[in-house]
């Protein structure tokens, strides 16, 4: 099953949002970006001290899956110019069917759940056409088996 996420960051500044979101969105690790402006942060920094700094930031959420979660933030990292921003995801739990597939569509999981589900009948077929263990008794799917589940 696929796991939807929001992933939330926050930037310096609305160009820095633009230009990682841009990039998240042309490596297809994210389907869609939200720029959110005008946040004020405080916040205990530098480690270990108890200085309290304070920003404005903008908010960055893309919206992606749970698998690609490690690559957004390792180019989030990449491109960020914090030595810590705030990366973190939130699962999502309910969904519009219609924007869950078009959100999967961009992010070409439409493919892969299929390539999955047609490896799995493959690895039934295989099962299924090993030799019987009676000699004379045959054992195997049917032609429209085949023609229903994809398989060779």
């Amino acid at each position: 099953m696929i796991t939807m996420i929001l992933v939330y960051i926050t930037c310096e500044s609305k160009e820095q949002a633009e230009d990682i979101g841009r990039q998240l969105l042309k490596k297809r690790l994210v389907g869609c970006i939200n720029i959110i402006p005008g946040m004020h942060s405080a916040y205990l920094w530098p480690p270990g001290k108890n200085y309290i700094e304070e920003a404005d930031e903008v908010i960055l959420l893309c919206k992606t899956v749970e698998k690609h979660y490690v690559a957004v933030e390792k180019e989030v990292l990449k491109l960020h110019t914090y030595s810590n921003p705030a990366i973190f995801a939130l699962p999502i739990t309910h969904m519009s069917n219609k924007y869950a597939d078009w959100l999967k569509s961009e992010l070409d999981l439409q493919k892969e759940q299929k390539k999955s589900k047609q490896s799995h009948y493959q690895a039934m077929w295989d099962i299924i056409k090993k030799p019987s263990r009676t000699p004379n008794k045959p054992m195997g799917a049917s032609e429209e088996d085949k023609i229903i589940y994809g398989i060779d």
